[in-house]
């Protein structure tokens, strides 16, 4: 394995985006329980609209004190004025909100635990919602087939049918984030089954285009995911058709940023589908892709996306000069890492600087051996080098492993172009004898 197989892709937590909070009065108007006096709904809703408050301030300012306090307020307040039996949806509402205050610091910090909490608070609220939208058009059990937007019936999806939906939603995204943190195959299968069970209603729900096809690319992340880790051409097949079904919905005009975000993933499915294609067409349609992402991406407005799809065109032309043995490619790759790197620099964003310039050493170091040229290939000794040390001081072993393969390789080039060079001008010495 080399280390021109780590390309960076938007992690599962970018590429899948939670669907809108749902309006808080919409359980409040479902529950009509008798237990649940106006004075105890009054304090918690009170409860909830200041948890939500400070989970808002947390996720806008990078406060993970605010999430914390957040969580502590509905965990030892809000939640104790509601009753699962008695009082579910505000029970679940309560639970949903908490499973979204989990994913955010499961997200920003190591380990699993606030993953986990997130996923079994999104499973209770799913649960619990469930009873509540029981219908013959929809089974919280069952795997859908996938739907479009436009396979809406004339069934009638009701509010508590649409808030589960959205629990299984979330369920999906945080076993997604989890299951890459882990890199656990059943549980990315497990996440393809959660969205798949929200398309169930989100396919049907009346104007539910930007809700399904935020679950769409979701479910297309995911199956990208689970593609690439199994090998699977056919996964990411279908993953590369629900990219192309969502952009039916996120168009360049109606809404650019997302209809970007898309045609980067586009990109990147279509790369790692290129990878099992024996000609170049797919490879060259993930570069278009990513130019297409790029001509909103701009710098000036959108410097971590600017930099993060640079980085993906670079690894598509790398791999399309690779296999085409193609120098115009790889020269192109170059510049895209070298424009990642002006913004991913080795002070700010470590771990993204050491792949990019990995990859940019490991496509220097191709195009070295194409050109047979003894300049590039002692830059990529160096750069090789430089990240050999960054993933040390890192304590990313795996990286480090894969570097120092990459290292010798270089190495081994430059000694030979070396040689070729001192036979070179033995032979023109003998000449001039």
């Amino acid at each position: 394995m080399s280390i021109d197989n780590i390309h960076l892709t938007p992690p599962l937590k970018q590429s899948l985006k939670q669907s809108p909070e749902v309006n808080c009065k919409r359980d409040t108007r479902l529950n009509s329980a008798q237990d649940f006096d106006d004075d105890t709904q009054k304090r918690w809703r009170l409860q909830l609209e200041k948890a939500e408050l400070l989970a808002q301030h947390g996720r806008e300012f990078s406060s993970n004190e605010s999430l914390i306090d957040a969580l502590s307020l509905l965990e030892n307040h809000t939640l104790s004025l509601v009753h699962k039996q008695k009082n579910p949806l505000q029970w679940a509402e309560t639970r949903q909100i908490m499973g979204s205050i989990y994913g955010v610091l499961g997200q920003r910090q190591s380990g699993t635990r606030n993953l986990e909490n997130a996923i079994t608070a999104f499973k209770d609220a799913a649960e619990c919602r469930a009873e509540t939208a029981a219908s013959p058009h929809i089974s919280p059990q069952e795997s859908p087939q996938q739907s479009t937007p436009d396979s809406a019936s004339s069934a009638t999806i009701s509010e508590a049918q649409i808030l589960w939906a959205d629990s299984q939603n979330s369920l999906g995204n945080a076993l997604g984030a989890l299951a890459l943190r882990q890199n656990d195959v059943e549980m990315l299968a497990t996440a393809v089954a959660a969205f798949e069970r929200a398309l169930q209603v989100r396919s049907l729900q009346n104007d539910a285009d930007a809700a399904w096809a935020i679950t769409m690319n979701n479910l297309a992340a995911v199956l990208q995911a689970l593609g690439q880790r199994n090998k699977d051409a056919k996964m990411l097949k279908r993953a590369v058709e629900s990219y192309k079904d969502v952009l039916k919905v996120w168009t360049l005009d109606k809404a650019p940023q997302d209809w970007a975000a898309a045609m980067n993933n586009l990109g990147t499915g279509l790369r790692l589908l290129g990878e099992y294609r024996k000609g170049p067409r797919t490879l060259q349609q993930s570069v278009a892709a990513y130019h297409g992402a790029l001509s909103v991406r701009c710098r000036e407005r959108l410097p971590s996306e600017w930099a993060m799809t640079q980085n993906n065109l670079g690894a598509a032309l790398h791999k399309l000069g690779e296999k085409e043995s193609d120098v115009d490619a790889l020269k192109q790759a170059l510049e895209c890492y070298e424009n990642a790197l002006k913004e991913w620099t080795q002070a700010r964003f470590l771990m993204s600087w050491a792949m990019t310039k990995a990859n940019l050493a490991v496509a220097r170091r191709l195009l070295a051996q194409l050109t047979r040229d003894f300049g590039f290939a002692n830059q990529a000794v160096e750069e090789l080098e430089a990240v050999s040390n960054a993933f040390k001081q890192a304590s990313h072993a795996h990286y480090s492993e894969l570097c120092i393969d990459q290292l010798a390789q270089a190495r081994k080039l430059v000694d030979d172009l070396a040689t070729q060079t001192d036979d070179a001008v033995v032979m023109s010495a003998d000449f001039d004898g």
